[in-house]
């Protein structure tokens, strides 16, 4: 499975990249917070194809951030994901909350 060649699926990118603007159409002042599967250790693929359909549809209007999160016992990069509207939220702001609540999460484990 780790060598399996993934095809391009326009269908689901439309699907996707509509839920996401219908939900911020809903819910204006949200936070999309995403990860990307690791269990079959795709995550990396999984990243690189939210950055292109982000690039693709990329408006002012919103802004995208990436950040990579390890939990030392599992030796696993996750790849983490946020989309937010520009007009509420500023990038260092979010970087900095939620920074803060990823040393909260591993200082629980």
């Amino acid at each position: 499975m780790g060598n399996q060649k993934f095809y391009k699926d326009a269908k689901i990118e439309i699907t996707i990249t509509t839920i996401i603007c219908n939900y911020f159409k809903s819910h204006p002042n949200s936070i999309l917070h995403y990860f990307c599967d690791s269990m079959d250790l795709k995550q990396d693929y999984r990243k690189r194809l939210f950055d292109q359909w982000y690039k693709k549809f990329q408006t002012k209007e919103f802004s995208k951030l990436n950040l990579e999160y390890q939990i030392q016992e599992e030796n696993i990069n996750y790849n983490l994901g946020f989309i937010f509207k520009n007009d509420c939220y500023e990038m260092n702001e979010m970087i900095e909350n939620i920074n803060l609540q990823l040393d909260e999460f591993t200082s629980l484990k």
